[in-house]
């Protein structure tokens, strides 16, 4: 427990935070039961903490002020007019200031959370239900065109499903990398990247019916069926590609 004394925890606040975390299999924690234990920690800790933890905790959130300045995190200058000096000593009325000041801040915030958990899940959860029905417009819409189309096979809308499935899972990946999704939208991130593979099949087989339509043509030097699994693959991995595309055949471009 040499952290607990770093943090100027006394020992019936030691017993408390040992209390909490006695027998527990972190292994078997899920996000959101992670993040509440988190909480109580954090609110343990606050109550408890010395002036040292406070002025240091007071500082990480000031900073914190300019960090998530623009996003929905609540922050220290969302809720609060004022500043607490965070240089101690402090007297007793502005330890107890401190303290219970934060402790607010950090339960506003875990109902922020909580509240943004449960929109997320309500966003993620028709994400889920639509793979299985593009997988059956996928699976429906390749012989289709087989039966329908002359001179084209399961096999050329097979391959124009799965490039552009690859070019939307390559996408996704993308978006992972740079975009960093906060902790909060990984929910939907998840549940979104599980239905872009599909996403992208259907937009690689919309741009292969384009592309047999005669109603655009695009430059081809090599392959006709390479080409084709190229232009399926840009579709799944540009939307503003696949938007353009749309509209330009709406507009009659």
């Amino acid at each position: 427990m040499g952290d607990a004394r770093r943090l100027g925890l006394d020992d019936e606040s030691k017993g408390e935070l040992l209390a909490l975390l006695e027998g527990l299999d972190v292994a078997t924690l899920n996000h959101d039961a992670s993040g509440a234990l988190m909480e109580a920690v954090d609110e343990l800790l606050i109550a408890n903490g010395d002036d040292q933890f406070l002025s240091q905790v007071l500082a990480a959130e000031y900073d914190r002020d300019r960090i998530d300045a623009n996003t929905p995190v609540a922050t220290w200058s969302k809720v609060w007019n004022d500043r607490i000096d965070p240089s101690p000593p402090w007297d007793g009325g502005t330890r107890e200031r401190a303290r219970s000041q934060l402790l607010a801040l950090y339960r506003t915030r875990a109902m922020s959370y909580g509240l943004e958990r449960t929109r997320s899940m309500a966003r993620a959860r028709p994400l889920l239900f639509l793979a299985p029905v593009l997988l059956v417009l996928v699976v429906a819409l390749i012989p289709t065109i087989d039966a329908v189309v002359a001179h084209v096979s399961w096999r050329g809308g097979a391959l124009a499903a799965l490039a552009g499935a690859v070019g939307a899972t390559l996408s996704g990946a993308f978006k992972l990398r740079d975009q960093a999704p906060r902790v909060s939208d990984m929910r939907v991130f998840w549940c979104a990247f599980a239905v872009q593979p599909f996403v992208g099949a259907v937009a690689g087989l919309f741009l292969l019916l384009v592309l047999l339509s005669g109603i655009f043509k695009f430059a081809d030097t090599g392959n006709e069926w390479a080409t084709r699994a190229a232009v399926a693959f840009a579709a799944g991995f540009s939307e503003p590609f696949l938007l353009k595309t749309v509209g330009r055949l709406a507009g009659g471009e």
